[in-house]
């Protein structure tokens, strides 16, 4: 999990860890960083964030099942939500990955 500088962030990068201001979850780990979202840290000053690697390899299908599976743990409570998973996943073994 790099850590970057604000200016070095990315839109779609995603957060490794919860992002805390004054006490406060901003942003939770799991968080894919926006542009807007991306503006509002900088207002408030943030220097530096920790990202998932951006390299990261995978060495089957089923570690991206379950990478997928993860980043999208924090929603299964939204119906929609799971849809989309299951569209990512078609995706990805429609790319034959």
């Amino acid at each position: 999990m790099p850590i970057v500088t604000i200016k070095a962030a990315k839109y779609g990068d995603v957060l490794s860890k919860d992002l805390i201001i004054n006490d406060v979850t901003l942003f939770e780990a799991g968080t894919v960083l926006s542009r807007q979202r991306l503006e509002i840290l900088e207002t408030l000053g943030v220097t530096t964030l920790s990202v998932d690697s951006r390299s990261t390899k995978y060495k089957n299908i089923n570690e991206i099942f379950a990478n997928i599976d993860k980043r999208f743990s924090y929603v299964e409570e939204r119906s929609f939500m799971m849809v989309v998973k299951s569209w990512v996943k078609d995706i990805v073994r429609e790319m034959g990955t």
